[in-house]
This record gives structure tokens, sequence and C-alpha cells, in this order.
């Protein structure tokens, strides 16, 4: 999938919410400078569904990143005006946010996306970095489908874990749930992959991880 900023966006966000969402996508992408892609991470909005209709829609966003074997999506609503997919660069915006003591009575931070460039504004502090050229970002959605509430044994490396056990640190919360990928046949599969969500009071985030095969 071609991701490309052609127009001025932003986001909006509490700083924290903001400095979590950017470790998580930055522990899940890839070291690997020959797949530039996978070293970014991409923003797409997203429609938030509402029972009340009295309520106004909230807007949200989709945050992904992956590293080939395992795939980060977090879904949180904040403030946005992007009307298609982005990419950014988490470790770079990450660097740019000001100390949590710098923080704590600021207001939100606000990241602003241009076709050449990006901006991160916390209270006093500005920092721009340069846009990620434009990049072939894989689709990931029908990764998503068939997941079935029934788990089969799974053969999962320990970095994986460890990754998992960082990012549920990093979102301040330890509600983990898992479900495996359904087979054709409706049963658990474990030679696709497991999902796990985590849940916090603002934002949900779910990691697929692609099974280890059994030698």
């Amino acid at each position: 999938m071609n991701t490309q900023t052609t127009t001025t966006t932003s986001l909006t966000a509490p700083p924290e919410t903001l400095r979590a969402i950017l470790a998580a996508l930055d522990t899940y992408t890839t070291d690997d400078k020959h797949r530039a892609a996978l070293t970014l991470a991409r923003l797409t909005p997203v429609i938030v569904e509402r029972t009340d209709a009295n309520k106004p829609r909230p807007t949200a966003l989709l945050f992904e990143a992956t590293n080939s074997t395992e795939l980060l999506a977090i879904t949180a609503e904040l403030p946005h005006t992007l009307t298609e997919p982005a990419l950014i660069d988490p470790a770079a915006i990450l660097a740019a946010m000001p100390k949590r003591t710098e923080t704590k009575h600021c207001g939100d931070s606000v990241l602003t996306l241009s076709p050449e460039a990006w901006q991160l504004t916390t209270g006093q502090h500005t920092t721009t970095g340069r846009h990620p050229n434009d990049m072939t970002w894989p689709n990931t959605l029908t990764l998503w489908q068939d997941q079935h509430p029934e788990l089969a044994p799974h053969l999962i490396g320990a970095p994986m874990l460890a990754r998992l056990t960082k990012l549920a640190k990093q979102l301040g919360t330890d509600h983990v749930e898992a479900t495996s990928m359904a087979h054709t046949d409706g049963k658990p599969d474990p030679r696709r992959p497991l999902v796990y969500t985590l849940t916090t009071d603002e934002l949900t985030a779910r990691v697929l991880i692609m099974p280890r095969r059994r030698h």
C-alpha cells in the first residue's frame, strides 16, 4: 500500500498518551534498514461506532507497526484531521517528546504532518523533522479476519513474549486477552496467528503474532 501525506494534517493527544503510543509503535518496528517501510508506523483514520445517537461521533486513529512476524494495531479516540493513511517515524518523534517533568502542566501535544515534514508541539516545545519518503506499506487488513475465542497450542518465541510484556508496561495495563485465528472448519489452527488484545481506559491495542515452526 503506497502511503504518502498529500495535505497538512494534525492530531492532538495528551503528552503521556502520545508518548505511550509512540513507544509501543517503536517496539514493534524493525531494525532492518533494508526494509525501510517497516521501520515506520502507519496512521489511518477510522470510524468509531456509538449506540447513543445524541452524542457526537468521536474521531479515532488506528496506529500500526510491524516487524514482519508481529503486527501491532492501536486504536485511540483522538481529535485529528487525517482523511487518508500516513506514515510516521515513531522513534524520531518519540525522541522529540519533552521530558515527563516538563509535560505535567503544558496541555496537549499536537503532531502536524505535511508532505515534507512533521512538527511536534508540546507547550513551549516545538520540534520538526523530515517526513518519510513515499513507501509501500503492507496491506494488513485481512490479517485480522477469522478470530476464534478457542485457543490452540502455539509455539511463540521468548522475544515476542518479552515485547508483549514491554507493551503492557508501556500502555500501563495488565488486561490481556488472547484469541486464535480460526481455520476453515471453524477450529483454531496452531499454524495461524495468535492475537493478543490489551485494553486501557483510553485505547485498545492488538498484537498479531506469527507462531514459530516446530522442528
